[in-house]
């Protein structure tokens, strides 16, 4: 006790977890997807079809672009301008992930880099995975100050979205029904319902916490930084590039997470294709002879580190 108390008035960072803390974070991570899965096989052609599950994975590629494209990288970082349309679309779809408005979500997302995995980070492991994961959303006196707002007072768009909030809200729910009853009638708009709405939105959510969680507790850090951000294959799959965290706080300006050719990155693609449509502009991407030197560096110090 006395040992975690002195890392938070210290600002450092919390002692890595043991390979059997791990592994036991990794099933609570893990197994409701596995458990999702399951119930879709079970349930295929009698409580889900094609339609639902087109709803499912449609839904949560855009709306989890939503998120990764708009509230991240464009809105939160400014890796990339766009005009007022591309701004809209985008911040519509992430607020489809009922993740909260665009504003509340980019302010608290600032706040995390300015502190991250230090004393004040809002969803750092320094006050347990459960924290890190789900419980800081319920964190009594969890408050962004107004500073972290100062950074989006003129972004008009940004302002409109997240005043709507509530009817993007509505709109996730009733787009699937809609779809479903349109293929299906009753049953089917009850089915895309559940499967397009609520079963989707638990999918966006659980993955966007994966990254505050996991990609803080497991994986590789490639790059040196001040936190314990980690790139994470698994979460960087299903987050549709977001999870090579570490890429991300190194280089945290970046409209490109994915650095290297394997590391799939789906937001990625899609900002380099706006900008190749002229409807991006000013996109940021760390040069690779940069990031390359910054590995070089990182490896040649680790060597002199092993040496006797």
């Amino acid at each position: 006790m006395v040992d975690v108390m002195a890392d938070v008035l210290s600002n450092q960072p919390p002692p890595r977890p043991s390979t059997v803390h791990k592994a036991l974070l990794l099933l609570i991570v893990v197994l409701p997807i596995l458990a999702l899965a399951y119930a879709m096989f079970l349930l295929w052609s009698r409580a889900i079809g094609a339609v639902d599950m087109a709803l499912f994975l449609g839904f949560y590629v855009f709306t989890t672009l939503g998120i990764g494209v708009g509230f991240h990288r464009m809105l939160t970082h400014k890796g990339f301008e766009a005009p007022a349309p591309v701004r809209f679309v985008f911040l519509a779809l992430g607020s489809m992930a009922m993740e909260g408005p665009a504003l509340d979500w980019a302010a608290t997302h600032t706040k995390h880099h300015a502190k991250s995995d230090r004393d004040g980070d809002p969803h750092s492991p320094l006050h347990g995975f459960w924290h890190a994961h789900l419980g800081w959303l319920f964190r009594r006196g969890l408050k962004v100050e107004e500073i972290y707002y100062r950074g989006f007072a003129n972004d008009r768009v940004a302002h409109w979205v997240s005043r709507t909030f509530w009817l993007w809200s509505v709109l996730s729910f009733a787009i699937p029904f809609g779809v479903g009853f349109a293929f299906g009638g009753w049953f089917g708009g009850w089915t895309g319902l559940v499967w397009g709405g609520p079963v989707r939105i638990f999918f966006n959510q659980h993955v966007t916490w994966s990254v505050n969680s996991v990609c803080h507790t497991f994986g590789k850090k490639d790059f040196r930084t001040p936190d314990r951000s980690r790139n994470e294959w698994v979460v960087g799959l299903l987050a549709l590039g977001e999870g090579w965290h570490n890429n991300h706080h190194a280089f945290p300006r970046s409209a490109v997470h994915g650095l290297r050719w394997y590391q799939f990155d789906l937001s990625g693609l899609v900002i380099r294709f706006l900008a190749w449509a002229h409807l991006a502009r000013n996109v940021f991407i760390v040069p690779k002879a940069q990031w390359k030197a910054q590995l070089e560096e990182r490896g040649e110090a680790a060597r002199a580190g092993a040496a006797p």
